[in-house]
C-alpha cells in the first residue's frame, strides 16, 4: 500500500467501554499526521458512544477503508451491523456482545488481509475473544486469506508495564510443549523478539533467555543444552543474547531495566510477575488503575493490534475509560507499518 498507512481499531466488548476509548483516542487521531484509522463496529454503539462522551467528532460511515476522509475531526466507520434477533444489552453471560468482538475482530483481519488495511488492533474485549481470535490468526485465518504456507513458527509477546516476554510456546506448560522446546525454535524466537524490539526504536536490543528450571530443580541436560545452543547461535549473530537465566531471577532483572526484553519458555510461568506489575499505582487518586498489557503477536504476515479489557461500571458511567494503552498500541504499531522490512508481526493489547 503506497503512501498514508492505515490502522483498523475495532470497539472491542459491544457491551463495555470500549467505544468509548476508542472515540476518545480517535479525538488524539492528528497527532499521527502520517497515518489514517478506520473503525471498525457497529453504528448504534459508536453512535452512543459519540454522544456519551460528548465528542465533537464528525461521524463518516463507509464499506471499505478507501473510502475514508482522514481529515482532523472526522472518524471512519466500518458498520458492522448487529444481528437483529439477538439481545446485547440484556444477555447476563454477555455470549452475543463476545460474538460481536469475534465479528468485528475477523472484519479487521480480512480487511488487513486483503490489503485494504496495514495493520489492525483488537479493541477492548473478553480475554478469552481475544486469545482465541489471536491464535486462529496465525493457526489458520492467515492461510484461508492468503494461502499463506510461511513458518509455522508464531507466538506471542506481552507488555506490561516495564516488562517485554516473548513465549516460545504461548501454551500452559505439558509434556508436548517440554518435549518440543527445540535449538531450532528458541532459536527463532530470540531473533523475532530482537527483531520487534528494533522496530520499537530500540537499538541494540538485550535479550534475556529463561531456562525452563528453577534453581535447585532437577535439570533435564538435553533441553539446558538445547537453550544453551540457541543463545550461543544467536550471540553469533551478533544477537545481545544471555542466558539461560533461573526464572527465580529473570523478571526483576528485566523489569529493573538489566533486559529489554525476555524469552521465556511457556505461557503460564509469568503470569504472577507479569499480573503484579502490570497494574499501574496512581499517586494523585491514591488508587490502582486498571492493568496496562499489549499483546504482539509474533511470526505472523500481517501486523495487527488490540487494546486491554476496560469494562469497569464505574468508570464507564465516570466517563473516566482509560486510552493510555491504546495510546500507546497505536503509538508501537505506527513504528511497525513504517518499518520498511515487515518480517511480520501482529501487536494487541489485552
Amino acid at each position: 500500500m503506497v503512501g498514508r498507512k492505515i490502522i483498523g481499531i475495532t470497539i472491542g466488548d459491544s457491551l463495555g467501554a470500549g467505544a468509548q476509548i476508542v472515540v476518545k483516542a480517535m479525538e488524539k487521531a492528528s497527532l499521527y499526521m502520517d497515518l489514517g484509522f478506520v473503525v471498525i463496529g457497529s453504528l448504534d454503539i459508536v453512535i452512543n458512544a459519540l454522544n456519551f462522551t460528548g465528542s465533537s467528532l464528525i461521524l463518516n460511515t463507509i464499506k471499505e477503508p478507501s473510502e475514508a476522509c482522514f481529515k482532523e475531526g472526522v472518524l471512519n466507520l466500518i458498520d458492522i451491523n448487529m444481528d437483529s434477533s439477538k439481545d446485547y444489552f440484556n444477555n447476563d453471560d454477555n455470549t452475543s456482545s463476545d460474538e460481536m468482538s469475534l465479528t468485528y475482530g475477523r472484519k479487521a483481519i480480512e480487511l488487513c488481509a486483503n490489503k485494504s488495511l496495514d495493520a489492525f488492533i483488537l479493541g477492548p474485549a473478553s480475554n478469552n475473544y481475544n486469545n482465541k481470535l489471536l491464535c486462529s490468526f496465525h493457526r489458520g485465518i492467515e492461510k484461508v486469506f492468503l494461502n499463506d504456507e510461511e513458518s509455522d513458527v508464531y507466538s506471542v509477546m506481552i507488555i506490561r508495564g516495564s516488562l517485554r516476554i516473548a513465549y516460545v510456546y504461548f501454551e500452559s506448560f505439558s509434556d508436548s510443549v517440554f518435549k518440543n522446546i527445540t535449538q531450532n525454535r528458541i532459536h527463532e524466537m530470540i531473533k523475532l523478539t530482537n527483531e520487534i524490539l528494533k522496530k520499537m526504536n530500540i537499538d541494540a536490543p538485550r535479550v534475556a533467555v529463561a531456562d525452563i528450571f528453577y534453581s535447585g530443580e532437577y535439570k533435564d541436560t538435553n533441553i539446558s543444552d538445547e537453550i544453551l545452543s540457541a543463545i550461543e547461535a544467536s550471540y553469533r549473530e551478533g544477537i545481545l543474547a544471555y542466558g539461560p537465566i533461573s526464572p527465580d531471577s529473570i523478571y526483576l532483572k528485566a523489569a529493573s531495566g538489566e533486559y529489554d526484553a525476555i524469552v521465556d519458555m511457556y505461557h503460564e510461568r509469568s503470569n504472577i510477575q507479569m499480573e503484579a506489575i502490570g497494574f499501574e499505582f496512581d499517586d494523585k487518586s491514591n488508587r490502582w488503575n486498571s492493568i496496562n498489557e499489549i499483546e504482539i503477536a509474533l511470526g505472523g504476515s500481517m501486523i495487527g493490534l488490540a487494546v486491554s479489557h476496560e469494562s469497569t461500571i464505574n468508570r464507564i458511567a465516570k466517563k473516566t475509560g482509560d486510552t493510555k494503552v491504546l495510546e500507546k498500541a497505536i503509538d508501537i504499531a505506527s513504528k511497525l507499518v513504517n518499518t520498511e522490512t515487515l518480517n511480520r508481526c501482529s501487536v494487541y493489547s489485552r
